[in-house]
């Protein structure tokens, strides 16, 4: 037996086909693999004879005796180096000096640390592209300061926000950029707490900018029938897919990941996954019978597995970006019929329709929200408006 680190122990691992050092070349058919026994005592009351571990790694894709022969000594060394490094084949982690390996070290440099931390992100693509360009903006910041290289334990929350500044100067952000910039950057460093690399995120601390909310550009109805007859007219599966948006309560992200699968459409209902906050969710949303028809022909056209929104805005078995929408709005409605308002303004205005027909419940309902704050506070647009038409004729004595 060799003996390890932490009491630990291991019989010589051993090779399949045992005669691998003279085999013909007939034995390349047969499965190759290393073995051995690990053995820890503090598991003797499950294993109390070890664990079998099994190593192949690539070993049997190589087609050359010579190859195969090379890259088994490469993997015992491997293995025996990995197992005196202190490698527990029961917890999966290494163990040094009583120090569990980190997957991004406290003494990691701060650009390669927030790299990784970046690339770990798991989430909406939009979000993901974001990450990225702010991952590379500010390593490039990092770098011009000279801060790259210190760990990432010791970059504090100072070093980010002069490096912050300095990044907001160079690109010419304005303070909506800068606050945006900050929270994904303020993402990135939760993975870096969540790896138990740093103890606190640093970028919580930082000020947000002073910003002025301004009143968002809306469609009116007129521009709205406007835009759905020029569509119907010139882009016939571009306005199917507004008006199915139009009714759905639905982001574009969740719309364009709609598969066949996912539509019941016998009792109108569709499944949609929630890409927002610390968990994915699925959601039943309703089909609106306005639109029901437009559904009927996405389904009739579709496989069974394809997404209802693909290629040309057609059924298909690929998933497109959600930057599809916003580019053919653009061309087609900004441009060439010269409205200002954003795609968007279409789930605003479906908002706001709702709201006033009904009520703030209603709308926030349909949206998928929690409470009426998201609603009241980006969607229903003109609330704020019949409030202050109502508090017009408040009948109080004088």
């Amino acid at each position: 037996m060799i003996q390890l680190p932490n009491n630990c122990t291991c019989s010589e691992p051993s090779v399949y086909p045992t005669d691998w050092k003279t085999c013909k070349i007939s034995s390349l058919k047969k499965k190759w693999y290393i073995q051995y026994y690990f053995y820890d005592p503090e598991f003797k009351e499950t294993h109390k004879y070890g664990k079998l571990v099994i190593v192949k790694a690539g070993i049997n894709r190589l087609k050359t005796l010579t190859d195969r022969r090379s890259a088994i000594v490469a993997l015992i060394q491997n293995e025996l180096n990995r197992l005196h490094s202190g490698w527990n084949c029961f917890t999966n982690i290494t163990v040094g000096n009583f120090e569990y390996d980190y997957e991004i070290a406290p003494n990691t440099s701060a650009d390669k640390a927030i790299i990784k931390a970046a690339n770990r992100f798991e989430g909406a693509k939009s979000t993901s592209r974001e990450i990225r360009c702010v991952r590379d903006n500010f390593c490039k910041s990092l770098r011009q300061l000279r801060l790259d290289q210190t760990p990432i334990k010791d970059l504090s929350r100072r070093h980010i926000k002069i490096a912050l500044e300095h990044l907001s100067k160079n690109m010419n952000y304005s303070n909506d950029r800068y606050n945006k910039v900050r929270a994904l950057l303020m993402i990135i460093f939760v993975e870096l707490v969540d790896l138990e690399t740093i103890d606190v995120n640093p970028v919580r601390e930082i000020k947000k900018m002073k910003t002025l909310k301004r009143l968002k550009t809306i469609l009116t109805m007129q521009e709205r029938k406007r835009i759905f007859a020029h569509l119907k007219e010139f882009q016939p599966e571009f306005w199917r897919f507004c008006q199915i948006f139009f009714h759905s309560g639905t982001r574009i992200t969740e719309i364009m990941k709609v598969q066949k699968k996912d539509v019941d459409i016998f009792n109108c209902e569709f499944r949609i996954v929630v890409k927002k906050g610390k968990r994915y969710e699925e959601h039943l949303k309703p089909i609106n019978f306005k639109v029901r028809d437009l559904w009927l022909e996405l389904m009739n056209e579709a496989g069974e597995n394809n997404f209802l929104f693909s290629n040309g805005l057609m059924p298909g078995a690929n998933s497109i970006s959600e930057r599809q929408i916003t580019i053919r709005w653009k061309r087609h409605v900004k441009d060439k019929l010269g409205i200002t308002a954003d795609f968007y303004a279409l789930k605003h205005l479906h908002t706001d329709l709702i709201a006033a027909s009904m009520d703030l419940n209603m709308a926030s309902a349909v949206n998928g929200h929690k409470s009426n704050k998201m609603a009241l506070n980006h969607y229903a647009v003109n609330q704020g408006k019949r409030v202050m038409e109502s508090m017009k004729h408040i009948d109080v004595d004088l």
